[in-house]
């Protein structure tokens, strides 16, 4: 579990071991596994639906905003019953370094599109820069006497007919 290092102890690591064995008498909740930031993941039975057992996330940093803590989603898959199997670390390992070469591959396909020349940019640059110079320049600008001479009219609704 060289992935873990630093984020869980080895003697919380053994703890979360013996938490996950499920023939202990009395026992809530069993422990099913990590995920690469250390978050810990749970299953207990649920009373009211003996055939769905309920799923949750214990968080590694309990201070933290919940909004901002983000889970893979294959575990997120497992907490909403969609998956049946918990992810491994080497699953989860393996889809970070394809996020990664995505990322990699994204960065190149946009460096070949930086590269390619414009065909008509002379053209399209003249073109606005002429836009640019025939716009008239307004040498007043507005005062505030304008305001000053401005005197409304009366107006008589007409009758609808």
């Amino acid at each position: 579990m060289d992935v873990l290092k630093g984020k869980v102890s080895p003697l919380r690591q053994a703890y979360l071991r013996w938490r996950s064995l499920r023939n202990v008498p009395l026992r809530k909740k069993y422990f099913v596994g990590y995920d690469l930031d250390g978050n810990t993941f749970w299953e207990m039975y649920d009373y009211n639906n003996p055939y769905r057992p309920r799923r949750m996330v214990e968080y590694r940093d309990k201070t933290a905003n919940l909004v901002d803590v983000k889970l893979p989603p294959q575990w997120i898959q497992w907490l909403k019953h969609t998956r049946p199997h918990t992810p491994t670390l080497e699953e989860l390992i393996a889809d970070l370094k394809r996020q990664e070469n995505l990322k990699e591959l994204v960065r190149a396909a946009d460096q070949r599109w930086r590269e390619i020349p414009l065909k008509s940019a002379t053209k399209e640059e003249a073109r606005v820069h002429d836009t640019i110079q025939s716009k008239p320049t307004f040498e007043q600008p507005m005062t505030a006497s304008g305001k000053e001479e401005f005197q409304p009219e009366g107006w008589n609704p007409s009758a609808k007919r």
